[in-house]
């Protein structure tokens, strides 16, 4: 047991490095002066109803 969390540990820490790489991806184009991830992020939130979607922390 203790095997498998390590292994979802590294998997998950691996996921998270990917998608700080991925926001700072999409921070890097600007649609009318609103950049990729902020509309995106927008979109999210209307899509499940929410006013808001809080920006995860990027390394």
């Amino acid at each position: 047991m203790m095997y498998e969390n390590q292994k979802l540990r590294e998997e998950n820490t691996t996921l998270k490095e990917l998608l700080g790489k991925a926001y700072e991806f999409m921070k890097q184009f600007v649609i009318d002066g609103v950049n990729l991830l902020e509309r995106f992020l927008e979109s999210v939130g209307k899509v499940i109803g929410k006013d808001k979607v809080i920006l995860p922390k990027c390394k």
